[in-house]
């Protein structure tokens, strides 16, 4: 039966979500693409469609308790053959062989159904809690973006405890049918693009990581600065520590949106080697004498200033704007050179004649 087949749904997801370390630990040993059930976004998916799941029961129940069996006095109006069909299709894939993406299509797909069918508790319900979300608090678009700051007339109706006239339920249910599918397809172009920018991410981390370690070895090999190998690795690793200790400092006070967390995950490898990679380029700077810092005639100076080079990218790229400045104002002053000279050969010319 149709309820049975939900149920057992319904409580597969909340295994699924109550799951123990140990039963955890132990199915990950033997089970493969266990280890993506804790991935943290999947979790939260996972517990809205739990919360879907228990929608379409109390919906279901209401309409095996009859007709005006509902919540305020609303009538259920009965789950519609066609729409039970449907859940019983998106329902075909069992909560464990879940990926984040299908997660996320299977829940979408459910939404949009109890919109459909959902009675004024449900649809009212979803809609203040949508009002409570303000601009800037979520990466996800918001309801007064698109329908305003206002209280669809519906939602004042079942807050005064009255029952909810039909015309009034059925604008406020096509206002939150509208706010999901555009929500759901901003979300999906969000999460493409940062698919992508994590996909390159890892490629430029996969590119950097022999660069690095070759800028290094060549160092070494060539004696620069009369460093020896050891003396290169340590102000290599001091800059891409110098990089972890900043990623770790952003990542606890200043990144809390999910999808941030998400972005900065995938660029962990790429940061460090723009760390090392920083460390090294300042390396060169001081020993060639374009940089000029008290105290890096020493190892210890030198890893230190590495150190610094991986911790701030602001410090890196002023230096670096710096030093270019350096080039256009001595190219600035031979032109200048240049042409006083033009000047005065000219100048002598005309008095030769």
């Amino acid at each position: 039966m149709f309820a049975e087949r939900l149920a057992s749904y319904s409580r597969q997801l909340g295994e699924l979500l109550t799951e123990s370390r140990w039963a955890f630990w132990r199915r990950s040993l033997w089970t493969y693409g266990h280890w993506a059930r804790r991935d943290p976004e999947l979790q939260k998916i996972l517990a809205r469609l739990y919360a879907a799941t228990d929608e379409l029961l109390r919906r279901q129940g209401l309409d095996e308790a009859g007709p005006h069996h509902g919540s305020r006095g609303v009538p259920s109006g009965g789950m519609p053959e066609l729409h039970r069909r449907r859940v019983e299709r998106f329902l075909e894939a069992t909560p464990a062989s879940l990926t984040l993406d299908s997660a996320i299509e299977v829940f979408d797909a459910l939404d949009r159904i109890l919109i459909e069918i959902g009675d004024a508790r449900f649809v009212c319900e979803e809609i203040h809690g949508e009002l409570q979300w303000a601009k800037g608090s979520t990466t996800w678009m918001t309801w007064d973006s698109m329908h305003g700051a206002r209280t669809p007339k519906a939602v004042e109706t079942y807050n005064s405890g009255k029952r909810v006239p039909d015309e009034e339920l059925e604008s406020a249910r096509h206002q939150l049918a509208s706010f999901r599918r555009a929500r759901s397809d901003d979300y999906q172009v969000h999460r493409a693009r940062l698919k992508m920018r994590a996909k390159n991410l890892r490629v430029l981390g996969a590119l950097l990581l022999p660069l690095v370690v070759g800028v290094g070895w060549l160092l070494a090999e060539q004696d620069v600065g009369g460093e020896r190998a050891g003396g290169i690795a340590l102000i290599g690793v001091a800059g891409a520590l110098g990089s972890a200790v900043s990623g770790t400092i952003k990542s606890r006070d200043k990144i809390v949106r999910g999808s941030d967390l998400r972005a900065f995950r995938a660029g962990l490898l790429a940061q460090v080697l723009i760390g090392a990679g920083s460390a090294f380029l300042f390396f060169l700077l001081l020993t060639s004498g374009i940089l000029d810092i008290a105290g890096t005639g020493s190892l210890e100076g030198r890893a230190a200033v590495g150190f610094v080079a991986g911790f701030s990218e602001p410090f890196v790229l002023k230096t670096v704007e710096r030093v270019a400045r350096m080039g256009e104002e001595r190219s600035d002053e031979d032109s200048t050179k240049a042409k006083k000279g033009d000047e005065q050969e000219a100048k002598e010319h005309s008095q030769d004649h």
